[in-house]
Parts: C-alpha cells; structure tokens; sequence
C-alpha cells in the first residue's frame, strides 16, 4: 500500500520527498540519500546535515493533486492522446558545516502541493536534523506518513 501527503510518499523502500520513480530523497534512520528512481546519486549523514529546506511550489488550495490529475484526465479525453504536459523537477537545499548543496526533486503532479503539507514535511525533516532519536520513526514510514497528515489537520494553514 502506498500513502502520500503532499511530497511525503511511503514506499516499500521507506519515506521518500519526491516522486519515488523519479527524483527524490529517501529518509532511513542512518542517512538521507538523493536518488532518481532506485539509483541513489548521493548519501548525505544526518550527522553532516545542518537544516533542510524545499523549493516546492505551493498553493493555499487543499487538494491541488486531486485538480491537477482532473485537469489532466479532462486534457488526455478532448485530445484522445498524451497532451505531452511534463511536471518540471524543484529542488531541495541541504545545508552542512561544508556548506549549501541544491539537489533536483521531481513533483508528483504539474502545478502546486498544498502549503500545509509542505510546511508539515519541512517541520518533520527539522526534527530529524535535530535529534536523532526520532530517526527511528523511519523505519515505520506508513505511520509517520499518517502523523505528519494528521498534525497538518490540527494545525490549519
């Protein structure tokens, strides 16, 4: 079963900010890995991260997603073929003590995530930079993944 909140997406292979068929981070309690698919192209140590910050697109709509996959859906039925509409990659910037590095991320869908999910996503990867004893969560990305959802519904944006 996959569950996904905004870029937060559990897979069989653990908690991932991104597409996971494309671009992405994968988060495990030892490192936090950049991969395009399942070739990881760099490993970073929790312990050389200082901060994590997503340039994703945001918008103050709700459910951005489900419009988007409408939209396209509404797109691909008047053309009777692929309208060719790519979603272009953002990035995530990766502070450390050697300084910042930029990182392509690729987006689920075209357009925007919800604000709230991404701010719900930067909160949990600041708790994971700050203390390593919540790291462990990782190994259950499903719950964490659920958390993080339900935290955003506390707290509206």
């Amino acid at each position: 079963m996959v569950t996904r909140f905004g870029p937060l997406h559990a897979v069989s292979s653990g908690l991932v900010i991104g597409d996971p068929s494309r671009r992405h981070l994968r988060l495990s309690p030892d490192a936090l890995r950049h991969c395009d698919d399942e070739r990881v192209l760099e490993t970073f140590d929790w312990a050389s991260i200082e901060r994590v910050r997503l340039d994703l697109p945001t918008t103050r709509f709700r459910w951005p997603g489900a419009a988007a996959a409408l939209a396209t859906s509404a797109l691909v039925l008047l053309m009777q073929d692929d309208p060719g509409v790519r979603v272009d990659d953002r990035a995530a910037t990766l502070t450390t003590a050697s300084g910042e590095r930029r990182v392509p991320l690729s987006q689920h869908h075209i357009g925007r995530y919800w604000r709230g999910a991404v701010a719900r996503c930067e909160a949990l990867l600041a708790r994971l930079v700050e203390t390593p004893a919540h790291r462990e969560l990782l190994a259950q990305p499903e719950a964490l993944v659920r958390a993080v959802a339900r935290s955003a519904a506390l707290r509206p944006q």
